[in-house]
């Protein structure tokens, strides 16, 4: 053996055995070097990051320099495009588990690419260890999870400093080891070019990329995304829901960082695999797709593992419909504002996202008098939970009920205005067992955020988009989580609320076709 590799808390460390000759100590010293090893006298060799082992392991080899590797960590390195033994890495006091150690490195081996395990396994932690060591980095995500970026790089990459920018002024390019995190919302709309671009980019809950080239914050990560292309250096897309509704949003965010032509070849292609045709009124209509092809194609450019296969000892999640009287002078209300409306139509539609209808608008002000009518019945729910010591986690596609319940003792709400720093405080004190129960609107709370504490979740209705609430019910089922979670649906006793539950059960079957 002339090289052992060490995890280390910055990625891994290559040391020398002590008697070797000083071609072979030449021949290392060039490969630690030329992967970016940083040498530590303290340590008595090299570190560099996760993102170079394996062309570092490579070129050891080919320079015949034989290594060894810690235990378990050699495996998960000599085995990358394998499944790997149930091992973790220790850095700094925490650990990644195979799969994760496994994702930063297939992130690492590319320039462009879309991860997109599903929610609670730990994207962030992946896309931060496959980070390039005294790199120049940078996430774009919602404006919510900048407080959760960065938390987790001083936790995982101590070597990064972590720099939260705010305000559409105040936007710049990261320096080498530091970590600039900006939302969507600031993003330049015109950018000076060059080879400045040359940095780590990755973008969280790339969903939020789904539109067309005409949206503001689509257009102006595109500008950022080809110009980092350009000039050497990485983007890497992250989201638990690649596609949201249609498949044409899939399409959009794999054009983000220029993997849509490189899985379908183009667009028509794209269209004949998702079983595309066009519709009566020219617009394209979407059948089941062809999912064995789908995800072949996919592959090269995107990694999805789900729960079950990676962690089966992670907890399930278990359903169950609470139907609920309301009152009569609440029926009346929503029975006399929907009327005049063709409902299965309306719903429909709503559902499919056609929301600049007036059969939307109509639709939208009814259930919301729905919910309201519901909360009552949640009340009585909660205060069961409450007597039994049993914390509860509650939401809403409504603000009012999330305000009710934020206003009662031992509760908090994170609503679309809640302040990052109160929606921290809020998740962390409920995390350390000091309040009864957490409140959130789906819009609000249903991404970025960990749960554990509680697996009692309460839906007292739902967002049309079922995989918002399907994301929401991941706050509670992730690593941390140590018993099954009971997800509770309440529905009114009336068709309509029934009705709109199975459409959307029947849109969540079609999405799980396409990406599983």
């Amino acid at each position: 053996m002339d090289v052992l590799l060490l995890p280390h808390k910055q990625g891994v460390l290559a040391t020398l055995v002590q008697h070797v000759d000083r071609m072979k100590f030449e021949r290392y010293k060039e490969v630690c070097q030329k992967y970016g090893g940083r040498f530590s006298a303290d340590e008595h060799g090299y570190v560099f990051g996760l993102s170079n082992i394996y062309g570092a392991y490579r070129t050891f080899q080919a320079k015949n320099l034989l290594v060894e590797f810690e235990k378990s960590f050699g495996t998960i390195v000599q085995t990358l495009n394998q499944n790997v033994a149930d091992c973790s890495i220790r850095i700094k006091g925490s650990s990644l588990f195979p799969f994760q150690l496994k994702g930063s490195m297939w992130l690492a081996a590319s320039n462009k690419r879309l991860l997109s395990d599903q929610m609670g396994l730990g994207k962030t932690v992946q896309v931060l260890m496959a980070y390039p060591n005294e790199g120049k980095c940078m996430v774009i995500c919602p404006a919510s999870l900048k407080g959760v970026w960065h938390d987790e790089c001083k936790r995982w990459r101590p070597d990064l400093t972590p720099i939260v920018l705010r305000g559409v002024g105040g936007f710049r390019l990261p320096q080498k080891n530091e970590l600039i995190i900006v939302n969507y919302d600031i993003i330049p709309e015109h950018i000076e070019k060059g080879e400045m671009w040359k940095i780590s980019l990755a973008a969280d809950e790339a969903h939020y990329l789904k539109g067309n080239a005409k949206v503001k914050r689509v257009k102006s990560f595109r500008l950022m995304s080809d110009e980092i292309l350009k000039n050497g250096g990485s983007v890497w897309l992250a989201t638990g829901t690649p596609m949201l509704n249609k498949p044409p949003e899939l399409w959009n965010v794999l054009r983000c960082a220029r993997l849509a032509e490189e899985a379908f070849g183009g667009w028509y292609s794209f269209v004949q695999l998702f079983g595309g045709y066009k519709g009566a009124f020219g617009g394209w209509e979407w059948s089941i797709p062809d999912r064995d092809k789908v995800a072949k194609n996919l592959s090269p450019v995107m990694l999805r593992r789900l729960r079950k296969d990676v962690m089966p000892e992670l907890p399930t999640k278990m359903y169950r419909t609470i139907t609920v009287d309301i009152d009569k002078e609440f029926r009346a209300k929503f029975d006399e504002s929907i009327k005049d409306l063709n409902l299965d139509q309306a719903i429909e539609e709503t559902i499919a996202n056609r929301r600049s209808s007036p059969e939307f608008k109509k639709l939208s002000e009814a259930f919301k008098l729905l919910t309201e009518a519901k909360i009552p019945r949640l009340l009585e729910l909660i205060e069961m939970f409450e007597d039994s010591g049993e914390p509860v986690i509650v939401f809403s596609a409504h603000v009012k009920p999330i305000e009710v319940l934020g206003e009662r003792k031992g509760w908090m709400s994170i609503k679309g205005d809640t302040t990052s720093n109160n929606r921290m405080d809020a998740v962390r004190l409920f995390q350390e067992g000091k309040l009864k129960g957490i409140a959130l609107t789906i819009g609000a709370g249903g991404i970025g955020l960990t749960l554990t504490r509680g697996h009692q979740v309460i839906f007292l209705d739902l967002a049309w988009t079922p995989t918002l609430n399907e994301q929401a019910e991941d706050r509670a089922v992730r690593i941390g989580q140590t018993k099954g979670v009971i997800v509770t649906r309440i529905i009114a006793d009336h068709v309509i609320d029934r009705r709109v539950v199975e459409l959307l059960s029947e849109k969540q079957y079609l999405i799980q076709q396409t990406t599983g």
